[in-house]
């Protein structure tokens, strides 16, 4: 029998290469033939032996088929794998880099481009994430609440009442802790053993530490119950202020320190961080309430926290405190008549002001964001289209679809990941100069910082910016067959490019519009507000905050004898033309409110007084400081003093409220928010 035609009838190829497939015909050939003669030479006959012969070489022949098999099925494995698609990608990688090294110029253009929007973005993120998103640093501090009274004037966040707090803690169910605080203030430390100091502190109850329920670091809060008659005051103190002041001195628990007004005793050490009812805090002094205070409801000067019971929703907690106030208002007509209560969760409480202005800038950034994507895609299109003969040729040789998309997107991902880390970097290295030079009145701005929720927001919007850049480019190119790309890739363009190209400079240009056109309503707004005339003249106005030490100015007349001796001083020195005092910045607020009456004119609403009004204290001479206008009447003079009839000045909003109809008809002048003086009247208690 001829084996070799029968051998290479069964295994026509083995490797390829067809020498060497001959060569392995040939010896499995004579292998044949070599296996006949033995056979034959055991006595099998011919025809037996040519049969035996047979079986096993289409024996051979199905075991090399099949480990063929096997092995072709372990190479497509392993391409198909994700080891073979990693390894297919960094080729990917290393060909861009290549790619893109021969354009520097344009490469260093886009990274620059994204680098600066995306640290953008992420900055305002981050300020996002650390204001708006993150959740307060208390144990459970979605139950925590925010307390407000609701006053018929209309503020539905007014400050508390001694009376109403008291009245609240004790009847209150749904929440099941109350405590209350007073805003910031500025004290000295006064001690034989170092400089005076200046220190921020804040007042708390006791009980504002049950319901933010934070462990001291060192002693205890407060002791419990109310302070004795001579005591000092208790206090907790800053555990930066206790490593700044007293070296961090374990002593410190239980000594008596010399505080402006008054001797306070240390009781505990604030954990590190803590930072209510603001940051920068140095000292927390002890609100005791005495019983002269269940009765005190005229006073407003509180702000309460509390924590919602277990089980009880927000809403739940609102229908009560709405019912307290009804029932508080029946007890004493005179000072609670009209008055609610306003339930808000304390996160969005402290954010409510900050909320609308950060919401905006993020959705800046996205719009500048976007523009720079759809400007960068326009490039990336371009460039592609430069390409179609590589994409033709790729396409011919049997590269797929999704071949081709990958190669595109790879290239997009690497200018991104670049733009993307250098946004980074940038940020981190100014993202302290950013903090200091933003306003110090958004809530938690301290707490801003890089984290891993910053880092995966700036690897998200990476990964988007690198598929806004290069998919449609990409899905462009690479769903037109390898015929048409030859047919176009000498010069011409395909009308989708053309059109993908066109909507894609028209997003651009309908971006810019709405920035420019926010920007421009926003420059008008900010005219606006310069040229608004805000009743007093404040060019060449200095103003500086005193704060007048009690160990030294003990009473009323050592106080009065200092302000006025600081004033004639100040009107001395070269350049000034006018100096005066007062209790409020000009633009900040008055801060204090009074009741009156009016003499033979019946009250508005039960009390027998009017609607409480902005009270400010001024020295002689702050009318002429400020040039403020006199429309009638005469401003605060020298001779107004404690024991001379009080006066008080008012301005022409509360002229036209109040005095119009008394005297039977209307002013000339028209009614403004100029603070012009009217006329004096008496002030009563």
């Amino acid at each position: 029998m001829d084996w070799t035609a029968r051998v290479r009838e069964l295994l026509p190829k083995v490797t390829g290469d067809f020498r060497r497939d001959a060569g392995i015909q040939d010896e499995l050939a004579d292998h044949c033939v070599a296996r006949e003669e033995e056979l034959r030479q055991k006595g099998i006959p011919t025809a037996d032996a040519v049969r035996q012969v047979q079986t096993e070489l289409d024996a051979t022949v199905r075991r090399r088929n099949a480990l063929g098999a096997a092995a072709d099925r372990q190479l497509w494995a392993a391409r198909s794998s994700a080891l073979g698609w990693l390894i297919q990608s960094w080729q990917d990688v290393r060909y861009s880099i290549r790619l893109l090294a021969r354009t520097p110029g344009a490469t260093l253009a886009a990274v620059a481009t994204l680098a600066l929007t995306i640290g953008a973005t992420t900055a305002i993120f981050s300020v996002v994430q650390a204001v708006l998103l993150r959740p307060l640093p208390y144990p459970d501090s979605d139950r925590l609440v925010r307390v407000w009274e609701d006053s018929p004037q209309g503020p539905t966040r007014n400050v508390v009442s001694a009376g109403n707090y008291l009245a609240w803690s004790e009847r209150a169910t749904s929440l099941q802790s109350l405590g209350a605080f007073r805003s910031q203030f500025d004290t000295a430390l006064i001690e034989d053993d170092g400089p005076p100091e200046k220190v921020s502190g804040a007042t708390v109850s006791p009980s504002v530490v049950n319901v933010l329920r934070v462990r001291p670091f060192l002693g205890a809060w407060f002791t419990p119950g109310p302070a004795a008659a001579g005591q000092p005051t208790d206090v907790v103190i800053s555990a930066s202020f206790w490593q700044r002041r007293f070296g961090g001195d374990p002593a410190i628990i239980g000594r008596v320190l010399n505080f402006e007004g008054g001797r306070v005793t240390v009781t505990g050490v604030a954990p590190a961080g803590f930072a209510f009812p603001s940051p920068a805090l140095d000292v927390w002094y002890a609100e005791r309430f005495s019983t002269l205070d269940r009765d005190s409801f005229r006073s407003h000067n509180y702000n309460v926290i509390a924590r919602l019971a277990p089980g009880v929703s927000l809403e739940q907690a609102q229908a009560e405190m709405t019912t307290l106030a009804s029932g508080l208002a029946l007890e004493q007509p005179a000072d609670m008549a009209g008055w609610d209560v306003n339930v808000v969760p304390a996160h969005a409480d402290d954010v409510r002001e900050v909320r609308p202005l950060l919401l905006v800038l993020m959705g800046v950034v996205a719009v500048v964001l976007l523009i720079a994507c759809a400007n960068l895609a326009t490039l990336q299109l371009a460039r592609a289209s430069r390409r179609r003969l590589e994409m033709s040729v790729r396409s011919a040789i049997g590269a797929g679809w999704a071949r081709l998309v990958r190669q595109l997107l790879v290239e997009s991902v690497v200018v991104a990941l670049a733009g993307g880390l250098v946004g980074l970097v940038i940020l981190a290295s100014s993202l302290q100069a950013l903090i200091l030079a933003a306003p110090s009145d958004i809530p938690f701005l301290d707490t801003v910082r890089i984290d891993g929720a910053v880092f995966g927001f700036t690897m998200a919007i990476t990964m988007a910016c690198a598929l806004m850049v290069g998919l449609l480019p990409a899905l462009s190119i690479s769903r037109a067959d390898s015929r048409s790309l030859l047919q176009t890739s000498r010069g011409t363009v395909g009308r989708s490019e053309t059109r993908l190209r066109h909507g894609l400079v028209a997003a651009q240009i309908g971006l810019a519009l709405v920035l420019l056109v926010s920007a421009g309503l926003l420059t008008r707004s900010f005219w606006n507000l310069q040229a608004v005339d805000h009743g007093f003249d404040p060019s060449h106005l200095l103003t500086v905050s005193l704060d007048l030490p009690g160990s030294r100015y003990p009473d009323a007349d050592a106080q009065v004898a200092f302000y006025e001796s600081l004033g004639e001083r100040l009107q001395a020195l070269p350049g000034v033309v006018a100096a005066a005092g007062t209790t409020a910045t000009p633009g900040r607020g008055a801060g204090m409110t009074f009741s009156f009456a009016i003499e033979g004119r019946p009250a508005t609403n039960s009390s027998g007084r009017e609607d409480p009004a902005p009270l400010q204290g001024i020295t002689p001479g702050f009318f002429d400081t400020m040039r403020i206008p006199l429309i009638e009447g005469r401003t605060i003079a020298m001779t107004d003093r404690s024991d001379t009839p009080m006066v008080v000045a008012i301005n022409e909003t509360l002229a036209h409220r109040l005095l119009a109809r008394r005297r039977g008809r209307r002013r000339p002048h028209p009614v403004s928010r100029e603070p012009a003086v009217l006329r004096n009247r008496r002030r009563r208690r």
